[in-house]
């Protein structure tokens, strides 16, 4: 979390995500809870098509890989963004809620892979401009959460080097099915707080 204008590159990514023991809410409000962002997660399925529906392309697109991102970002927000945010993405729940309600579907996922038959791997990590002050708490969740670490880049004096660390990371954990995620200049020179790009594959 951090004050205004924070920097930050949110990378979404299929490879395995194990969710930890994070305390939320109990077993029926769960289900409840569970049910509100299967439906949220829904409805931004279709804001989302509706915008993207008059591509001459194929679509393809997780709802939820970019809803989780996007709830990783939420996690630092406050005041109007919070709000705008959760309304944009459909997020009906509080902030205390949603994060261990994402942790726990994500178990449940997972519990369809060990089946066997279906293999659904997920990752996730941020990038945030170097120097800029994270509460403990912000780092806390992440790990708790989402199993996610914040890499710290400088994005307004060593984009390009910046950039190939997320695109080394974003092969290994893909398996070498996504090579160069961001192109070249991807990450234009900023000045560092100006901006607040997200990215999600």
């Amino acid at each position: 979390m951090t004050s205004h204008n924070t920097m930050m590159i949110v990378i979404l990514i299929s490879a395995m995500w194990i969710t930890t023991g994070l305390s939320g809410p109990s077993y029926a409000e769960k289900s409840t809870d569970t049910d509100e962002i299967v439906a949220g997660n829904t409805a931004f399925a279709v804001d989302i098509y509706h915008n993207l529906r008059e591509s001459d392309n194929n679509l393809f697109f997780s709802p939820l890989s970019i809803s989780t991102a996007l709830a990783m970002t939420w996690a630092g927000a406050r005041g109007n963004t919070e709000e705008q945010m959760a309304e944009a993405l459909h997020f009906t729940l509080t902030q205390q809620r949603l994060h261990p309600t994402l942790s726990g579907l994500q178990t449940e996922l997972n519990v369809v892979t060990e089946k066997g038959g279906v293999e659904l791997t997920v990752a996730n990590a941020l990038w945030a401009q170097k120097g800029l002050p994270f509460l403990p708490a912000f780092f806390d969740l992440m790990r708790e959460a989402y199993l996610s670490t914040i890499h710290f880049g400088d994005f307004a004096r060593a984009t390009e080097t910046v950039r190939r660390e997320i695109n080394e990371w974003v092969e290994q954990e893909t398996r070498e099915k996504i090579k160069d995620l961001m192109k070249p200049r991807a990450c234009s020179r900023r000045k560092p707080g100006s901006s607040f790009p997200v990215l999600d594959s």
